[in-house]
């Protein structure tokens, strides 16, 4: 499985939204479930921060609803189970916010963002 992680300086809109946002994000493109209510999506995550992640998501996920999230940051890691509420959404895109985050996931996510702030790169 190939991920893809760079910044999230793409484009001079981001820099907008990343003078407005609490956490760097990071691009992290892996394979992610998302679960409510008996509903459970296979997605890709496309970004990734300590307070949340943003999804390309084919089936709507209700602004609002409180879901399950399980998703692995690296090949053959053990997946992170997160409970987050999706804050926002397009046609494909949603944003989840993480809600109840341990401090042992969070410093995981913290030194994925940290080691990944200056450099793109393709892990295998």
């Amino acid at each position: 499985m190939d991920r893809q992680i760079q910044t999230d300086d793409r484009a001079p809109s981001c820099y907008l939204w990343s003078a407005k946002r609490q956490y760097r994000r990071v691009i992290l493109d892996v394979p992610l479930i998302v679960k409510w209510d008996g509903t459970l999506i296979l997605a890709r995550s496309l970004d990734l921060s300590e307070g949340g992640l943003g999804a390309k998501v084919r089936d709507r996920c209700p602004e609002g609803q409180t879901v399950e999230l399980q998703f692995a940051l690296d090949d053959g890691g053990t997946p992170m189970h997160l409970r987050a509420v999706c804050k926002y959404g397009s046609d494909t895109r949603r944003g989840f916010q993480f809600l109840d985050i341990n401090p042992e996931q969070r410093e995981t996510i913290a030194q994925l963002v940290k080691a990944n702030q200056k450099k793109t790169a393709t892990l295998r």
